[in-house]
């Protein structure tokens, strides 16, 4: 949780962290209800996971992390 907003983070791999630019993907889930976040959640890992799938397969493009709120902590 985040200023009282859920939010998902799905660390990127070591050896994608080049290619993506990230070593976190992060996204609020928009809402302040545990359960709520609970239903959102799912949704959001997979398209993160899909992301980083195509970054390892090089068909990333790069506009696919613009506007994302992404943090580079380690």
């Amino acid at each position: 949780m985040n200023n009282g907003g859920w939010r998902v983070t799905v660390p990127v791999p070591r050896e994608l962290v080049k290619t993506i630019g990230k070593t976190r993907l992060k996204r609020s889930l928009d809402t302040h209800s545990q359960a709520e976040a609970e239903r959102r959640k799912h949704a959001v890992v997979a398209e993160f996971l899909s992301m980083i799938e195509a970054a390892r397969q090089g068909r990333l493009p790069k506009a696919a992390v613009t506007g994302m709120l992404i943090s580079t902590e380690s």
